[in-house]
């Protein structure tokens, strides 16, 4: 499969949206997409949530 739209989200601390964040870009319609969470050095419960949607 061939990706074709890639999407960037940094983060940092940003555990009470992180979640939301997420599943805001993955309940997109365009199928060949992925995301790319890359988190900043929280220090709040952000590298748990990606970690569990990964």
């Amino acid at each position: 499969m061939r990706v074709m739209v890639s999407v960037a989200m940094p983060v940092r601390d940003g555990g009470p949206w992180v979640h939301e964040a997420l599943d805001s870009v993955l309940a997109q319609d365009f199928g060949d997409l992925e995301l790319i969470a890359v988190d900043d050095g929280s220090t709040d419960d952000t590298p748990a949530v990606l970690a569990a949607a990964a």
